[in-house]
């Protein structure tokens, strides 16, 4: 019987070292696993900072792009403008010409 024990015991001290290394590892796993979710952490804040200010570039892009664009296109019809000036200007003269050959 006393055998019985002790093989029980050695069973038990040996389920129990198992256990052990098991929560060992365990600790160790987690313990990594903690490092890389704060480095993950990390990086997302780093993402999110570069993701705002990528969006405020995007803004003031789009905006001097606006501006560029409404500067062209008033550019080109004070251009059209001046061109019909100078048709109305032209007609103009063409019209004294031909009155002062009439005359």
């Amino acid at each position: 019987m006393t055998e019985k024990v002790q093989h029980i015991i050695n069973d038990i001290r040996l389920k129990s070292k198992l256990l052990h290394n098991r929560l060992i590892s365990e600790r160790e796993r987690s313990s990594r696993l903690e490092v890389e979710l704060k480095e993950v952490i990390s990086q997302s804040e780093l993402f999110k900072i570069n993701n705002t200010e990528l969006n405020h570039n995007i803004t003031n892009l789009k905006s001097e792009l606006e501006t560029i664009l409404k500067n062209e296109i008033d550019s080109q019809n004070s251009i059209i403008e001046n061109r019909d000036n100078d048709i109305d200007n032209l007609v103009r003269e063409i019209e004294h010409c031909i009155n002062q050959l009439k005359k």
